[in-house]
């Protein structure tokens, strides 16, 4: 196995190192799913589950959390990990992402101040190598 770094939030590029960004808000996501969309009523390539929030990073201050599903951004009902990484690559440091969250089965809304960001503190993605 071999480590690449994140890419803005929080996925791998399929086992393709991506480039390093520049801010960052410290997730881990995966697209919500036709289980857990049909749970929410919301459609499962246009919300995001959070799977993973690391500490001390701009997501954890916010207020978000391991299991909420993103179903906004910035007012956009488009909030697929795609749409997500998106904005952030089109942000800057100090720059504002708001978000519409379910979380534990309430409706949310954060903040997020994107921070430049810190290579150490991003969660590696553990892919296989080709033989």
């Amino acid at each position: 196995m071999r480590i690449v770094h994140l890419d803005k939030m929080g996925e791998g590029g399929g086992g393709i190192s991506t480039p390093l960004p520049h801010v960052m808000i410290g997730v881990r996501m995966a697209t919500a799913g036709p289980a857990l969309a049909k749970h929410l009523g919301v459609d499962p390539n246009k919300a995001t589950l959070v799977t993973y929030v690391a500490p001390d990073t701009p997501a954890q201050a916010a207020g978000l959390a391991d299991w909420d599903v993103i179903v906004k951004i910035n007012g956009s009902d488009n909030a697929s990990p795609n749409d997500i990484r998106r904005v952030i690559r089109a942000s800057q440091p100090g720059d504002t992402v708001d978000f519409s969250v379910w979380d534990r089965g309430s409706l949310k809304n954060i903040t997020i101040t994107l921070e430049p960001a810190d290579h150490d503190r991003m969660v590696p993605v553990r892919t296989p190598t080709s033989s």
